[in-house]
C-alpha cells in the first residue's frame, strides 16, 4: 500500500496517471517479490520510475493534444464566417481559415495548414507533437503518408489539415457500419490487391 500511495502522489489528481499509478505499483510489487524469491539484486525501481515519469509525460501531451483540438473545434464554432463553404463566399478580410464540411462531409472541418501552425504555436503547442497524436487518435484525416488532404476550396483543391470532430468519431467508433460478407470479401480482395 505503501507502494502504490507513493504513486499515487506522483500522479496527482490526473485520472488516467492514478490508472497507470495501480498499474506501476503492481509491478513494483510484483518485482520486488520475484527478486526476494529468486535471490536476485534488480534495479526494478530505478526502471519503474522512469517508465511512470515517461507515461506521465506522454499523459501530459495526449492532454495537450485534446485540448488544442476543442481550442480548434471553438474557433470553428465561433468564426464560421471566417471558413470557406458553398454558402459562404465573401472572404474575411484576414483570408480564409479553413473549410466547413470539406467536400460535403459534417463529420470534418479543413483548417489551412499555416493558420493551424500559428494559431497552436501562439499557444506554445508543439505543433509536431500534436499533429502526431491527432493521427495516432484519428482526429487528423490523412492522404496516405501525407497528413493534409485535398480539399475543395472556392473552385481549387488545396491540401489542408481535415479534423474529425469528435462527437462524429466516437458515434461511428460505438456504431461500426455493418457490411455484407460479399461487401467484405470484395474489400479483402481489393485490400490483397492493392486496389481501392
Amino acid at each position: 500500500m505503501k507502494i502504490l500511495k507513493q504513486y499515487q502522489d506522483e500522479a496527482g489528481q490526473n485520472a488516467m496517471a492514478l490508472r497507470q499509478a495501480t498499474f506501476i505499483a503492481s509491478l513494483h510489487m510484483t518485482a520486488m517479490l520475484a527478486e526476494k524469491a529468486l535471490g536476485l539484486s534488480i534495479p526494478y525501481e530505478v526502471h519503474l520510475r522512469e517508465i511512470f515519469k515517461r507515461s506521465m509525460a506522454e499523459l501530459s501531451e495526449a492532454n495537450k493534444a485534446k485540448e488544442a483540438h476543442e481550442l480548434l473545434m471553438s474557433l470553428e464554432a465561433s468564426r464560421k464566417k471566417s471558413f470557406w463553404s458553398p454558402g459562404n463566399k465573401n472572404q474575411p478580410m484576414g483570408g480564409w481559415l479553413g473549410v466547413l464540411n470539406p467536400d460535403g462531409k459534417k463529420d470534418l472541418i479543413a483548417f489551412i495548414p499555416h493558420r493551424l501552425e500559428s494559431c497552436l504555436k501562439e499557444r506554445h503547442y508543439d505543433v509536431r507533437s500534436i499533429l502526431r497524436i491527432w493521427k495516432e487518435e484519428r482526429l487528423l484525416k490523412i492522404d496516405g503518408n501525407n497528413l493534409k488532404c485535398k480539399v475543395t476550396l472556392d473552385g481549387d483543391r488545396p491540401r489542408l489539415y481535415v479534423l474529425r470532430r469528435e462527437e462524429f468519431l466516437k458515434k461511428k467508433m460505438l456504431q461500426p457500419k455493418r457490411i455484407s460478407w460479399q461487401e467484405a470479401h470484395q474489400k479483402k480482395e481489393e485490400e490483397h490487391t492493392g486496389l481501392e
